[in-house]
């Protein structure tokens, strides 16, 4: 969220961050503790449609 300039809050992260996570497009750190305070997303290299 740092990158595009959004803040931590939880509402942009379910707004924004959730959408890609269940689009395949990002992928958990630690996908077992999705609340943990050292959670990060990682891109999954899935091809976008253009």
């Amino acid at each position: 969220m740092d990158h595009i300039n959004l803040s931590q809050h939880s509402k942009n992260r379910k707004t924004y961050v959730t959408q890609l996570v269940d689009a395949g497009l990002l992928a958990m750190t630690i996908p077992d503790k999705p609340n943990d305070m050292r959670q990060r997303y990682v891109r999954t290299g899935k091809p976008t449609k253009s």
